[in-house]
């Protein structure tokens, strides 16, 4: 197998030999340091769950669509201000954007009933006042520069106003990373602030480990991504909780801080990849990712295949996964 840094040049194939699309993402990469054999199942060797519509059925209105959902507001809503320092008086602005994505995803997914549409669109009318509750009262503190800014993609997946090709220096090496920055706020002193929208919960997000063993690289990889794109300097990376559980809560690091455990620990799934290793991680966490991804139908009982691979010994004279330790 190529290996995942090439030395001084891009690799001509993908580091696991598959379809090498010109750079890594970091979910890819965070698949890789939690659970490296469902990364081996999806990215080696291409395997995806067939559909089963029995098993698959979900939600109309469900956490994937409602982020998605969110995501295009925020973006079309800041675009629209064009600039101008969000206020409450543009909370008109704000619906008349909502509701314009609201019906294009009804318009691609019917709901089931007038009632769940309704409950639907009451509860995205909530995120997104608090969203502006929010934007408004730090609308002194920085200045919106981008919105959903991409790096690193080809030149048929490549948008309007991206940043083109990005690779992240590591030691002598160099690791094409590629993703989509949902936000990037210039500070007063001329810093940047790269932030992440996120829908769900913080309560997966450590807030004293925040790289998690190579679980939560995006905000990391993002903020050098940016830095090699612009050469302006990132002082803080994170997540910003939008939803009105979390009332808005931000998590944000200094990315400096963390560069030299950041490339230790892509040197060792690097070690990793190229010996071919891709255990299953037996802690509780992993079970999340399968079930997730739908890959959980390989393992009925996942969760008592976790407790058997616990007790099991990991092979001497192999690179060791982070979780490992």
């Amino acid at each position: 197998h190529d290996g995942l840094l090439a030395e001084g040049t891009y690799p001509e194939r993908d580091f696991l030999g598959g379809a090498y699309d010109g750079a890594l993402s970091a979910a890819r990469l965070e698949t890789l340091a939690e659970t490296p054999y469902l990364y081996f199942l999806r990215y080696v060797l291409g395997v995806r769950p067939l559909d089963e519509p029995a098993l698959d059925e979900e939600p109309w209105f469900n956490r994937r669509r409602r982020g998605t959902l969110l995501h295009a507001t925020f973006e079309s809503f800041m675009r629209r201000l064009d600039g101008e320092p969000p206020s409450l008086e543009h909370e008109p602005l704000l619906r008349e954007v909502l509701r314009a994505e609201l019906e294009r995803e009804i318009e691609r997914v019917v709901p089931p009933s007038r009632v769940e549409e309704e409950a639907a669109r009451r509860q995205l009318l909530e995120d997104a006042r608090l969203f502006l509750r929010v934007e408004a009262e730090r609308a002194a503190e920085c200045t919106p520069l981008y919105h959903e800014v991409g790096f690193g993609f080809g030149p048929y997946r490549r948008r309007e106003g991206d940043l083109g090709e990005v690779a992240l220096p590591v030691g002598d090496a160099a690791l094409p990373l590629r993703g989509v920055i949902d936000r990037v706020d210039r500070r007063p002193d001329g810093s940047l602030a790269v932030w992440d929208y996120k829908t769900g919960s913080s309560a997966s997000f450590d807030e004293a480990e925040p790289v998690q063993n190579g679980a939560t690289l995006q905000w990391a990889l993002y903020a050098y991504a940016l830095e090699a794109a612009t050469g302006k300097p990132v002082a803080s990376s994170g997540y910003y909780f939008t939803s009105i559980a979390e009332m808005g809560v931000r998590l944000a690091f200094e990315p400096s801080a963390y560069r030299p455990d950041v490339e230790a620990l892509i040197r060792r799934l690097a070690r990793l990849a190229r010996s071919g290793s891709f255990p299953m991680n037996p802690k509780a966490k992993d079970i999340g990712r399968w079930q997730w991804g739908g890959y959980d139908r390989l393992f009925p009982d996942l969760a008592a295949r976790s407790k058997e691979l616990a007790v099991k010994a990991y092979p001497e004279g192999r690179p060791r996964p982070p979780w490992l330790d």
